[in-house]
């Protein structure tokens, strides 16, 4: 399913399991620490930014991500 890191995941690693199960939230994203179905979360606040949950109930993994958007440009279309 995903790869099992042997370090603590990086903001970059955790936006990349972000952005895998935004292409297909039907497909089970891997935990980074033991493998099992990750469960992921949309908790955002946009426009100002994107807030993800990911927890693992396996191992217990439990982080926030928290993605901030461009501002809008007034006048801009």
């Amino acid at each position: 399913m995903g790869e099992v890191l042997d370090h603590e995941p990086t903001v970059v690693e955790l936006v990349g399991l972000v952005r895998m199960w935004r292409k297909d939230e039907t497909k089970p994203v891997a935990c980074p620490s033991c493998g099992a179905p990750l469960e992921i979360h949309d908790r955002s606040a946009r426009p100002y930014r994107e807030w993800y949950a990911l927890t693992c109930g396996g191992c217990g993994f439990d982080r926030t991500v928290s993605i901030p958007l461009a501002a809008a440009v007034p006048g801009a279309s």
